[in-house]
């Protein structure tokens, strides 16, 4: 797999995922769970939270909410950027 950073692209592999409703929220086959107001909580504990502006503001599970620009690769691998 070449280096993301050398181009500035990635290969992204996307997969189908199975969602199911459970007591008020949608849960998705890898765990993520979305909470009615758009709310999403992945497995690894981040969440990302809906805005009045149409995004969504990361908070890790710390608590600490990630800055504009500010980019965090989870120990699962997941990567998270505030944009």
């Amino acid at each position: 797999m070449p280096n993301p950073t050398d181009n500035n692209s990635a290969e992204i592999e996307l997969t189908s995922t199975e969602i199911t409703f459970d007591e008020g929220e949608y849960v998705t086959d890898d765990g993520t769970r979305i909470l009615p107001d758009g709310t999403l909580i992945f497995s690894n504990g981040a969440r990302v939270i809906p805005t009045e502006q149409g995004g969504g503001q990361i908070v890790l599970p710390d608590g600490r909410r990630l800055e504009l620009g500010e980019r965090v690769v989870m120990e699962d691998g997941t990567i998270f950027e505030q944009v």
